[in-house]
This record gives C-alpha cells, sequence and structure tokens, in this order.
C-alpha cells in the first residue's frame, strides 16, 4: 500500500493534480504518518520558493497546482450529542490539514449555484446533470 501511496502522491505533485483521499481517518495509521512526510516535503518546497522536494529519497519537480484533499464522514449530531473528534486531527499530519465543515446541498443551494453562475442561459444538458448529482446526493443523506 504505501508503494502505491507513493506514486499517486508522486504523480500528483509532478503532474500538480488535484488529489482526493476519502475517508482518510480509515486509513491506517503508517500510511497517515508517509502522507504526512509528503506533504511536510512539499510545504516546505513551497515556502522556500524552491521548484524540487525529496518523497522518499526521489527528487522530484513539483507543480504548484498541486492539492490534496482529504475527506472524512463524522456522524451527524444527534440529540445535541457533538460527534467524536476526527483522529486525524491528533496526528503529525494535523499542521498539514486545514479542517473545512461540509453540509450536503439542498434543491435551493444547488438552484441558486446554477443561476449565478450560469445566468439564465443554462442548458437541458447542465440542468439533467444537476439532477442527477442532486439525487446521488440525497441518496448519501443519513435520513435520504
Amino acid at each position: 500500500m504505501h508503494q502505491s501511496l507513493q506514486s499517486i502522491v508522486s504523480g500528483g505533485i509532478q503532474g500538480g493534480f488535484w488529489l482526493l483521499l476519502e475517508e482518510a481517518a480509515l486509513l491506517p495509521s503508517a500510511l497517515v504518518s508517509r502522507l504526512a512526510q509528503y506533504l511536510h516535503s512539499v510545504r516546505h518546497t513551497k515556502a522556500n520558493a524552491l521548484k524540487r522536494c525529496l518523497i522518499d529519497g526521489q527528487e522530484m519537480k513539483v507543480v504548484d497546482s498541486f492539492s490534496l484533499f482529504l475527506t472524512v464522514t463524522s456522524p451527524s449530531n444527534v440529540l445535541g450529542v457533538a460527534p467524536p473528534p476526527c483522529p486525524l486531527l491528533n496526528h503529525s499530519i494535523a499542521p498539514h490539514l486545514s479542517p473545512v465543515t461540509v453540509c450536503l446541498p439542498s434543491t435551493e443551494t444547488m438552484l441558486e449555484v446554477v443561476l449565478r453562475g450560469q445566468g439564465l442561459a443554462v442548458s437541458s444538458e447542465f440542468l439533467q446533470k444537476l439532477r442527477e448529482c442532486f439525487a446521488h446526493l440525497t441518496s448519501l443523506r443519513p435520513d435520504g
């Protein structure tokens, strides 16, 4: 698994890709530690305006557009009981994280985004994709 993670992150760094690791809190601690090392190297490289970093002893070019996003699904706040803290916040990766809380969009929110982003010239194909996306997000909701 370590080799796969290294390959994915190295490819993202050199290609300037955005990477998404879903349910990052479920990763084994050793992989999260390795990921923290990679992110530390990238952060150090960018902070010092360098063009290359070391990942597992391999020097590689860092493309500025590289970003890594982690998702962590926590249980909803039920009956005023706060969800348990994310285990990643007590890990060596924590300094590299910027937590953001995201809630599933409502129909009104999505319509507002469409109208502001596309004006009134929204194509039927775009609206169909939006409907499919909303249906999928609704099915992911705990009460959906």
